[in-house]
Order: structure tokens, then sequence, then C-alpha cells
């Protein structure tokens, strides 16, 4: 008989949201992948069903029993092909033409039940270019899981392309074992843990009611588009000689301008951000692959009127003190605040932020290069999900947003604002951050933004 595993605490909340939206492309994880070089996909064959071998995740349903009680069931190792799709003898532009079917791929939905879990296109442009799709459920994925996927994807086509394949052993660590670790976790050693989440956000907002388009939906549809954005140079340098100046990181500092943000436009400047981490503790989790991510409840106060820099290092303070409770899984806070009763938003926040960092810089398919690109798989589990890459000479940035609540022209204008306050934040630290860049903050309203209390 097959053995079940108990799922772990995010592997059962997004089992009972898919419960609510059966087979919907919500909680599909994407990434497209440009290929420049030679490339063949028999080897990426190999790398696929290599890869899909050493991590039983990838091999992983999630099956009810007569009760209704999910579990893991690993199944065995089966032949893995990914999909190919030749468009060499199409017309118009190629590339647009692959993003299109790589976002129709990107949207195909799972079933929980039934594997894989995982898929993988490879659309041929050219002779000499390709695109990857990879598309993984969240059940058994997340964005660190991402960056380790291309890597080894890459590592085994590589051995596959020089002639020297060679089996590796399994994974050190495999998904049950991170399930079992958080389940005896939280039953023996959360409590301080808890106490101080408590504690934390105490008398804090749960709903930050942004001026939108449209009414928000009494039920929360997922429905979501994606707006791409550059980071110009001048604001990715300006902020990393502000964080070092500061003793902060670019991620505090983008977080503070971005709950300025958010702040002009809501009247509110006591603010809950979720900012996701990788929550892998252990060595033996860094390698990983698997739904091991965490959401933190980041609190960011402006009150008072501070300057730029005085704001940044409150942010940093709270950054740190998330960071050093992040053990308590985001489905159990929510549990233990009652905050997820609301069908209509997010518990406990409804925008977030991350700086994406888990992408291999210099993945190489055999003689291929790889570049990546976000894909849009037209959901969002948020009402604004802000993104930033600085690395590279093409920083650039993202907001996945409810497009039930906002326009596009509407998260076009909020994101010319927070680039406006990073910016003009970094420049001149010493002024008060409610008066950065107050001209452009005319998005719904008249006037200048409300002053901080």
């Amino acid at each position: 008989m097959t053995e079940r595993v108990p799922l772990s605490y995010p592997q059962h909340r997004l089992w009972l949201m898919e419960r609510l939206r059966p087979q919907a492309p919500t909680f599909n994880v994407p990434l497209g992948v440009w290929l420049e070089g030679p490339f063949d996909v028999r080897g990426l064959g190999y790398a696929l069903q290599e890869t899909v071998r050493r991590h039983e995740s990838l091999r992983t349903v999630i099956e009810s029993d007569g009760g209704g009680e999910p579990a893991q069931v690993v199944q065995p190792p089966v032949p893995t092909e990914p999909d190919v799709l030749d468009l060499r003898g199409s017309s118009g532009d190629l590339d647009a033409l692959a993003l299109r079917h790589a976002t129709e791929y990107a949207r195909r939905p799972f079933r929980l039940d039934a594997p894989p879990l995982l898929r993988v296109l490879a659309v041929r442009v050219a002779d000499d270019r390709h695109l990857l799709v990879i598309v993984a459920h969240h059940i058994v994925s997340d964005g660190w899981s991402t960056g380790l996927l291309v890597a080894e994807l890459a590592r085994h086509y590589t051995a596959h392309h020089s002639g020297t394949p060679e089996p590796q052993p399994s994974a050190p660590a495999q998904y049950r074992d991170f399930a079992t670790w958080q389940r005896a976790l939280v039953g023996t050693e959360l409590a301080g843990q808890l106490a101080f989440w408590r504690r934390y956000l105490d008398g804090a907002p749960r709903e930050l009611e942004l001026p939108t388009d449209r009414p928000r939906p009494p039920v929360q549809g997922f429905r979501g588009r994606l707006h791409r954005f550059a980071l110009p140079t001048e604001v990715a340098r300006g902020a990393r000689h502000t964080a070092s100046a500061l003793g902060a990181t670019p991620h505090m500092l983008a977080l503070t301008a971005f709950a300025g943000t958010l702040a002009r436009y809501s009247g509110v400047f006591d603010l809950v951000i979720g900012t996701p981490v990788a929550n892998r503790p252990h060595p033996d989790f860094e390698e990983l692959i698997g739904y091991c991510g965490n959401l933190l409840a980041t609190r960011v106060d402006l009150t008072g009127a501070p300057t730029f820099a005085e704001a940044v290092l409150r942010t940093r303070r709270s950054v740190l003190s998330t960071l050093e409770h992040q053990d308590v899984p985001f489905e159990l806070l929510v549990e233990e605040l009652g905050a997820g009763r609301d069908p209509s938003r997010h518990p406990l926040f409804q925008c977030l932020m991350v700086t994406q960092d888990f992408l291999p810089r210099s993945a190489v398919f055999g003689a291929a290069r790889a570049r990546y690109v976000e894909l849009d798989n037209e959901t969002s589990k948020a009402d604004l999900y802000l993104t930033l890459d600085w690395h590279g000479g093409h920083p650039h940035g993202s907001v996945q947003y409810d497009s039930d609540l906002f326009d596009p022209v509407t998260v076009a204008a909020v994101t010319e604002q927070f680039l406006a306050v990073l910016g003009e934040g970094c420049r001149e630290p010493g002024r008060r951050l409610a008066h950065l860049a107050t001209a452009r903050s005319s998005v719904h309203a008249e006037g200048p933004p409300p002053a901080s209390p």
C-alpha cells in the first residue's frame, strides 16, 4: 500500500482553497526561460526525468480518505517527457506568439489527485532559440523551489549535453521530512513565537481599503493581471547606496517606499504588508523542492511624520523581528487570530512585496544561455503584489493585481508613485516621507496626499 503522509500547514490551507475553486489556474507557479543557443529537447527530457526521480514532491499527488482528510501520496518514478511546440514554420512575431502559447500553457489547470503536478513545455522559435515554460502547482513548489528546479534541470541537461550523464542519488531531504518537522514544531516549540505575533499585531489594521476602480466583490475572484516595469538604474543604484549608509537592505527601503505609497492612497499610516520568505531554517531543507515558503505579516509604522531615513530604520527593526519569529506557519497565525473569515480578501494583509532573489543568475543549458521572463497566468491572490529584481544590468519589477478591483492605468500610476517615492527618498533621506513625490499622487483624488498623523 502506498504511504500516506499528512500535509504541511501551507499545503492544507492551499488544499482547502483549491476545493473552493477546483481546477483553476490560481495556484499555478509558472516561469518562462528564453534559451539562446543550440538546444536538444531529448536532453531536456533526460534532465526532467532525472529531476523528477530525485524529488518526491514532483511525483506527489493529494488524495482524500473516506472522511475527506487529505494526504500526500508519492507516486513511483515513471518516464517523463516535456511537451514540445515548433513555431519555425509560423508567420508574424514568433517571440510574441511563443509568449501567447506560454501564457495559455501556464493557465492550464491541474488536478491535485492526478499526476503530474509539474509540466514543462519547450517552444522552438528558431534552431538556436527556444522558450522553456515550467509550470508547477503551488502545493508542490514555491518561489525558492522554482530556482532549484531551473538549476537542477540545467545541471542534468549540461551533463547529458557533454556526454557525461551520471544518475544522482535522491535528494538528501524530501518534502515529507519538512511536513513532519513542521507538524512536530507546531506541537511543541511555537508558543513563544505565537505570543510575539499576538503582541506585534495587536491593534494593527487587518483591512487596508485602497481606493479602487470597482467595488470589492463579496467573494474574492482571484482574477488578475501583471503590470511589468523597469526599475531605473539610478533608483536601483541609489537604493543600494542609501541602504548601505543606513545599515539596511534595498528590500527594506523599497518596503518603506511601498508602505508610503499605500499610506498616501489609503490615509492609513500603520500598515501590515505581506512578505514571503523561503522558510528553510535547516541546511537539509535548502535544496528541497516543495512548498516550504511562509508569509510574514510585516508591520510598517509611518505615524508621526518620520523622515524617509527614520521610516527605513523602523522598517528595518520590524523586518528583523519578524524574521526571528518566522517559524510560525502563516496558516496557523490566521487561525490563532481568527483572521480568515472574510471571503472577499486575503487575511491579515491585502498587499504583498517580495525581492526576487531565488533564480540562478547564470543558468546554462549546455551551450544555451538562459534569460528569464515572468509569465502572466491572469490570476492574483491579493489586491497588489509587488515583485522587485535588483540584479543584473536591467533591474525590473512587476505588480500582480486584482483585476476585479483595479484598471491597468491605476496600477501603472501607483507603480510610478512608488518609484518616485523610492527615488526621492534615496536622494534625500532626510526629507519627511509624506512630502516625497507629492506631485504624482493624483490617482482617484485631487489635491495633496493626507498628512501623516
